[in-house]
């Protein structure tokens, strides 16, 4: 079982070990599938995939590109890991007559939307230097816990949430990332992420660690909005990527990003984008794509 579109023709054939596929939930979260991908045509850069899950990709071998409709455009070499983000459309893989092979974990959960409020787990930072010595972790953790079979999922989750942590508390990220303050990351960080969760200013500034009248003005001089409306166009932006790369229905999309229902979502959309969110779909989808 794999997740993989593949987009691009390659001349060597594609081999894949499936190493987990496992739909089971747990209180914590759930690793969905993993495995190994050897001599990968990627995910088409044209075209791009919401992939609905978190999933971290580790390159093994070859060399290639990583972009996204963030504004992320990267070049991948061993050891190299993309972290992938639910809502966020992305491609990768080879250049032409390069190769590209990979140890991959597709997971989602509680636990990881949690970590995801931290700066460590960002969509910012898509791509890490984490080295090929991780490979043995995260290969690790796909195996089956020596645990009693009623609990073997939980601890498997819980191991890869403590590797996932680790590999990126460790990693360094890169100075040009790195330039804001801590402050303003944090805020960032917490209102672009969770977004079909209500979340109050007072609540950002405490953890900027920052009176709200303080928080508030330094980030609308920062940002130029205030931080409902930076929330807000997150949304927004969400919204717009699940519209161009998905066949997510709109009501469903609404759903998923806090909004009231689809004519609340319409409303919003409208006011920043100019048309409905059904007019966006077809003017915007993908070349070779039709709409719902």
């Amino acid at each position: 079982m794999f997740w993989y579109s593949e987009q691009n023709e390659v001349a060597r054939p594609v081999v894949t070990q499936t190493l987990i596929a496992d739909e089971r939930e747990t209180p914590l979260g759930q690793i969905r599938s993993a495995g190994y991908i050897k001599d990968s045509p990627g995910v088409s850069l044209r075209r791009k995939r919401v992939l609905g899950r978190y999933a971290i990709v580790l390159l093994l071998e070859g060399s290639g590109v990583y972009e996204d409709i963030g504004g992320t455009a990267r070049e991948v070499t061993p050891g190299d890991a993309l972290l992938l983000f639910p809502e966020l459309a992305h491609g990768y893989g080879p250049r032409a007559g390069e190769r590209w092979s990979e140890l991959f974990v597709v997971f989602d959960g509680a636990a990881f939307d949690r970590l995801r409020e931290s700066a460590l787990f960002s969509s910012a930072h898509p791509v890490i230097r984490a080295g090929l010595a991780w490979r043995g972790a995260l290969e690790a953790v796909t195996q089956t816990p020596a645990t009693p079979p009623h609990a073997a999922r939980t601890v498997q989750t819980s191991r890869f949430l403590s590797v996932l942590t680790e590999m990126l508390a460790t990693v360094p990220i890169e100075e040009e990332q790195n330039s804001d303050p801590a402050w303003l990351r944090t805020a960032r960080q917490m209102l672009s992420t969770n977004l079909s969760v209500p979340l109050t200013p007072e609540e950002i500034s405490r953890s900027a660690g920052l009176s709200y009248e303080t928080f508030r003005k330094r980030f609308e001089a920062r940002e130029g909005v205030a931080p409902a409306r930076y929330r807000m166009n997150r949304r927004i932006d969400a919204a717009c990527s699940l519209l161009r790369y998905t066949r997510m229905p709109i009501r469903q999309i609404a759903e998923s990003l806090g909004f009231s229902d689809e004519f609340h979502l319409s409303n919003k959309f409208r006011q920043k984008m100019g048309v409905r969110p059904s007019q966006y779909r077809v003017q915007y989808a993908p070349d070779g794509q039709d709409s719902p």
